[in-house]
């Protein structure tokens, strides 16, 4: 038997055979061989195909029981009508894990779990642990073993894993984060969970030292206590993120023909991710900001958020976003307000909160600096959200005199506030409605490795998280 809490060798195998492995532009045993001999992998790698040749310029073998010495991982990617030759392959090679991409089982057919089931019984009678079937790879950053589609982008490292039982929409999140710098240090796709659970991967990453956040993509748990006990261990240590898909009777039956299953009430999974400890995403494009703000941010000690907008409009706006959330957005003390207007911010300016920097004009740019110091570092905010300063527009030779300055102005006053936030203990958060694409500013900040938020009631709501998240570990 092997131990569930040991599963390096799915991360970081010594040597891996991909049964299945295939020249063919498109097909799954071409798209994980891409991954692996193009990557930074520097194990052992053996393309199994029956024609034998090469694969990638690999010499393949006809048979997994023709390969060389140990092989402590397998990746399958063969039809499902030879899976059980492939098992009996991998049992007598005394395969450690088996990564199963094959599909057809409960995903696809009316007796597909109990096939999965006696896939399982026998992988772990052999001392084999399997991940999948239906699923479309695992990676590793830390170990530069990538079992994924070779992406045309490369992926950003970082110290968020992401464990999740569909696939294809962690791959998208993954090439959008990439514009924006921002990217996943290992990725567990766990699909039908035939033998390890999504609950098996969350324990070992508990317990994974390059691990500062975990992200959570769920269609549906089977075992619901020690689910709660162990996220309840996991999320005491560090934080976790959840994503609940298929809360809708027809969301709960597309969950159960994609990976099998069984959704459940979406009010009872929110319930018991409260009771856990983890931090629930309103909408899946959020989760990977989430990620990035519960690792970079530091504690939110209250709810106290001081909004400071590039207009009247939008800091209205947000407010209410706020206030739905559960946050505050109190009014400053006079003696703060006054400290303000001394930093000759200008009386039709409110200075009540929102703090208006649009309505206040050029005239306070050089005190601007000043200006957030003591909103930063005054004592009476725990968070500023910061929104409108990543003006749309680029640099050409036919801009206007001054637009450099206004961009490079502008930058400046993010990074400047953000790393005035990092001293003094306070979040903060720029946010802007304009995109990478569309904006200079927006584009370089991010390459500094500063994230901007893209909506207002997205930040809200990253916001409201951090302050649950550091609530619960006081």
């Amino acid at each position: 038997m092997v131990d569930n809490t040991n599963l390096d060798f799915f991360l970081n195998p010594a040597s891996v055979a991909v049964i299945g492995a295939s020249d063919t532009m498109g097909s799954w045993g071409n798209m994980i061989m891409s991954g692996l001999a193009r990557g930074r992998y520097e194990g052992k790698l053996y393309p199994v195909n029956p024609r034998g040749g090469e694969v990638m310029g690999i010499p393949a073998y006809t048979g997994l029981l023709e390969t060389p010495g140990e092989v402590e991982l397998a990746i399958v990617a063969v039809p499902a009508e030879h899976i059980w030759g492939v098992l009996e392959e991998c049992a007598a090679k005394k395969i450690k894990g088996i990564l199963m991409i094959t599909a057809g089982f409960a995903e696809a057919v009316e007796n597909g779990r109990e096939m999965e089931e006696e896939m399982a019984r026998f992988a772990v009678e052999k001392g084999m642990r399997i991940i999948g079937p239906n699923v479309s790879g695992i990676y590793d950053q830390t170990t530069g073993f990538y079992a994924c589609p070779a992406m045309h982008l490369p992926v950003r490292p970082s110290s968020i894993t992401f464990i999740c039982q569909g696939g294809f929409a962690i791959h998208e999140i993954m090439r959008r984060g990439h514009t924006d710098h921002k990217g996943i240090g290992k990725l567990i796709h766990t699909g039908n969970e035939a033998d390890l659970k999504l609950t098996d991967f969350l324990e070992y990453i508990g317990d994974d030292d390059s691990t500062d956040v975990i992200l959570l993509h769920i269609e549906g748990i089977r075992d619901g206590r020690r689910f709660f006990e162990v996220g309840k261990k996991v999320a005491s240590r560090k934080p976790v993120v959840a994503f609940k898909a298929g809360v809708t009777s027809a969301g709960s039956r597309a969950a159960a023909s994609h990976t099998g299953a069984l959704a459940g009430s979406g009010q009872v999974y929110s319930s018991l991710f409260k009771q856990i400890g983890m931090i629930e995403v309103p909408n899946f494009d959020i989760i990977l900001d989430m990620g990035y703000a519960l690792m970079q941010q530091p504690p939110m000690k209250g709810n106290r958020v001081c909004v400071v907008a590039m207009g009247g409009s939008w800091g209205v706006m947000i407010t209410d976003a706020l206030v739905r959330q559960g946050l505050k957005v109190p009014e400053p003390s006079k003696k703060l307000q006054e400290a303000l207007r001394r930093l000759d911010f200008p009386i039709r300016a409110s200075t009540r909160n929102p703090i208006d920097f649009g309505a206040a004009g050029a005239g306070i740019a050089q005190h601007s600096l000043d200006l957030m110091h003591e909103l930063i570092a005054g004592g009476e905010f725990d968070a500023v959200l910061l929104h409108g300063l990543c003006m749309a527009g680029f640099l050409t030779e036919k801009s206007p005199p001054g637009h450099e300055r206004m961009i490079r102005f502008n930058q400046g006053l993010i990074r400047e506030s953000v790393k005035m936030g990092r001293e003094h203990g306070v979040t903060v958060l720029p946010v802007s409605y304009v995109m990478g694409q569309e904006s200079q500013i927006y584009k370089e900040i991010v390459e500094e490795g500063i994230v901007v938020y893209n909506r207002a009631d997205d930040a809200a709501a990253i916001l409201s998280a951090l302050r649950f998240y550091h609530s619960r570990k006081t």
